[in-house]
């Protein structure tokens, strides 16, 4: 093993000063035993990397991740988003999108290779210290969340008792919306401060920190620890593996561990698996999805967990375990007099995620399945192109879910709502322990929202306000508005900005410009509206050139955007919602993709949601018919399409 690690040391320096002129190629089968190193299109082969080849063919994955030295193949990092090396265990693990698939013995010839990026990246920003009476921060990030909550947004049928008293002490947002309503882009672009268009993430084979977009700009977490936070976290934040290894050593303080769902600690049914008593085995489950379901609409799964030991396998609990013990532990209240370092801890919750598998009890909140409400529509909008469907599974605009599933599905997703809020009770609670929640800011988002059968849909991935829209609630008790509900438009990826600016430390984190705009003014002027509107877009991989319905197979294929050629821009402004489907070219720039304006549209949307004033939190009622062709709404849908596009023109990408 020392010997090993010699040699790649030794291969590593000579890397460094190779000439970048020519590709040369391991003698070697495509995607067996090989490295390729991107900067200095050199490689070596896994068994002998002592020798370096100069024929056949070589290994070649478009995603390179390109990692800051000292990184070596010691450390378990997956380069690229497709392998994981691990020299003291002396095995690969195989990256198929989100999770590892396999792992296998190198010696067999198996070993899935990728590309080893050398050091490229400048010398990290000296950390300074924090300013003066910086706060601190709490940032709880849930996943599939829709606003459907009783706390700040009127939903009593849906029991969030927890939420409820921190809405209670906060400011609630309830115009706030995604930037792409998909767990990996979405993340990409809020942790980042940069639209997807700026990312070019927009599947789940790209991340930010790609050598062609984004690895010098700082991240979220980032900023706090260059101004002199302890950035801590666990749980899903980025989406597993997008960027590697959660973005260590850049966004975390070395204090922070190895504390995400990555980890070989975790349990395997916490993560994206197929769900219900799939993971749990279907004795540990007093309820379980009908076998009919499984093959109409997939993955909709849940497992009502009956039996104490599989509970105590479910990932959340040992997710927020590690959280809350570090909040009574070494982030607690320094004695009096005592200088403490702020802290930037963030909790990333997986439910309600897929699958919905909770304890039994939380079901039991809820009636029985049908007396469960269905969605107030489960017919897609008249007028709708078809282009801006997605289906789930076999279940589609023409084969709704059965109306007994239905309910038992909404009952299902209520449930680990109520999951999920247990454990933003037991975070609040020791936040409070700690003895300084006074000087904490603290902010509860989700990813995206979440659709439960209305216009057809069982998922996120439209443009849909129900896709795009997500619960904000805001704690800033110093703040002179702390308290109340704002109706001003405002988008996640604006959470970098505020954040920074709530808490006191600067707004601009490096040259490159953050593209959200800051809701902190919201704090001090009740009436504040912004920028007045918020943009998300959604791309398309059609099956056919009349671009029918989204192919989630093909859109998520390829390590690169080849598929991708329609992206629907979608703008909600007061009152309405406007979607245009472009022409979409995934191969252009590399594979980060661009629009083509010139190209006859595949469809247009417009929304009338003037009637939901004073009724902002009906979930439904206002997206049912597309008066985009109505001629008395051609002068908004050239007012709006005017706008959507001069504001899709304004990223760092195409400045």
């Amino acid at each position: 093993m020392t010997m090993l690690l010699h040699s790649i040391s030794m291969i590593l320096a000579f890397l460094t000063v190779t000439a970048s002129s020519g590709l040369l190629t391991c003698n070697s089968s495509p995607l067996t035993n090989c490295i390729t190193c991107d900067n200095t299109q050199t490689c070596f082969e896994i068994a002998a990397p002592s020798h370096v080849k100069t024929q056949g063919e070589c290994c070649s994955l478009a995603s390179v991740y390109p990692l800051p030295f000292p990184y070596s193949l010691t450390d378990r990092t997956s380069v690229g988003t497709m392998w994981s090396w691990n020299v003291d265990k002396e095995s690969c693990t195989i990256f198929m999108g989100n999770t590892p698939s396999t792992v296998t013995d190198p010696s067999s010839g198996n070993c899935v290779a990728g590309r080893l990026s050398l050091p490229s990246l400048p010398p990290p920003t000296p950390i300074v210290p924090a300013p003066e009476n910086a706060k601190n921060v709490l940032f709880i990030m849930v996943d599939d969340l829709r606003p459907e909550l009783s706390g700040g947004y009127d939903h009593s049928e849906v029991k969030t008792p927890n939420l409820d008293a921190f809405a209670k002490e906060s400011l609630v947002f309830e115009q706030a919306h995604c930037q792409i309503a998909v767990c990996g882009p979405s993340r990409s672009s809020f942790m980042s401060g940069r639209r997807p268009d700026s990312t070019t993430v927009y599947n789940f084979f790209r991340h930010f920190r790609q050598a062609d977009v984004g690895q010098n700009w700082t991240s979220l977490p980032q900023h706090f620890k260059n101004n002199g936070y302890l950035t801590l976290g666990s749980g899903k934040l980025y989406h597993p593996n997008q960027p590697p290894m959660y973005d260590s050593p850049l966004s975390w303080s070395e204090e922070n561990g190895d504390l995400f769902e990555n980890d070989d600690s975790w349990p395997d049914n916490y993560g994206h698996g197929p769900g219900g008593g799939e993971d749990l085995g279907k004795e540990n489950c007093g309820e379980v999805q009908p076998d009919e379901l499984n093959d109409l609409c997939s993955p909709i799964a849940w497992c009502a967990v009956n039996n104490t030991e599989a509970e105590n396998t479910l990932g959340e609990a040992i997710n927020v375990e590690v959280a809350t013990s570090r909040l009574r532990g070494e982030l607690k209240a320094a004695p009096d007099g005592e200088a403490q370092q702020p802290f930037f801890l963030a909790i990333g919750l997986h439910k309600p995620h897929l699958p919905w598998s909770v304890p039994e009890r939380f079901f039991d909140m809820y009636p029985e399945a049908e007396d469960i409400p269905l969605a107030a529509n489960k017919y897609p909008p008249e007028g709708m192109p078809d282009v801006a469907f997605n289906p789930t599974g076999n279940c589609t605009a023409d084969t709704p879910m059965p109306d007994e599933y239905a309910r038992k599905a909404r009952r299902a997703y209520m449930a680990a709502v109520s999951y999920m809020d247990s454990f933003v009770g037991s975070i609040l609670e020791a936040l409070e322990d700690s003895g300084r929640a006074s000087d904490t800011l603290v902010v509860f988002a989700s990813d995206h929202g979440w659709q439960l059968g209305e216009h057809g849909e069982w998922q996120k991935m439209t443009n849909f306000d129900l896709a795009t829209r997500v619960p904000l609630i805001v704690r800033a008790p110093w703040k002179e508005n702390a308290v109340g509900r704002s109706d001003a438009l405002v988008e996640l990826v604006g959470l970098f900005p505020s954040m920074a600016e709530l808490a006191g430390i600067p707004t601009v984190a490096d040259e490159h410009p953050l593209e959200g705009e800051s809701f902190a003014p919201a704090f001090d002027d009740s009436e504040w509206q912004g920028q007045g509107w918020a943009l998300s877009q959604y791309p398309r991989a059609p099956k056919t050139t009349a671009a029918k319905q989204n192919d989630d197979k093909s859109l998520s294929a390829d390590p690169v955007n080849d598929n991708i050629t329609v992206m629907g821009y979608s703008l909600r402004v007061e009152g309405w919602r406007y979607t245009e489907w472009a022409s979409f070219d995934g191969t252009a720039n590399g594979g980060k993709g661009k629009v083509d304006w010139t190209a006859p549209l595949y469809g247009v949307e417009l929304y009338d949601h003037s009637d939901a004033v004073g009724d902002i939190n009906d979930l439904d009622a206002h997206e049912n018919v597309n008066v985009a062709e109505s001629p008395e709404n051609k002068g908004i849908v050239a007012e709006l399409s005017k706008q959507l596009r001069e504001i899709v023109a304004d990223s760092v990408r195409s400045k």
